[in-house]
């Protein structure tokens, strides 16, 4: 994946202006309008359209939080939790349950 080096200038910018807890406030702020736009979708209050924009938003609130915290580990814990993911829906389909 190429890294957009405008967009890391500018997610930069935003600690500097902002400050990292309005920040995180924010990005809490975000999950929680995806959320809503959620709940609402599954009463078909709103267009799936709704739920893609708060999905936008949160997938940028969630660059801010690498830049905060770091990248570190984090493609790796996705990593594992991918592959425990594929293996719960491959047991699912199995008829197997195993509780973790």
């Amino acid at each position: 994946m190429a890294i957009d080096f405008k967009l890391l200038n500018a997610l930069t910018k935003a600690r500097q202006v902002y400050g990292d807890n309005y920040l995180i406030d924010l990005a809490i702020e975000e999950m929680g309008e995806l959320i809503v736009a959620l709940n609402h979708h599954r009463r078909k209050r709103v267009e799936a359209s709704a739920v893609q924009e708060e999905i936008a938003d949160v997938m940028l609130a969630l660059k801010e939080l690498q830049q905060i915290f770091g990248t570190g580990d984090i493609v790796d814990f996705y990593r594992k939790k991918c592959e425990r993911f594929e293996q719960r829906v491959e047991e699912k389909d199995n008829g197997l349950q195993t509780v973790q």
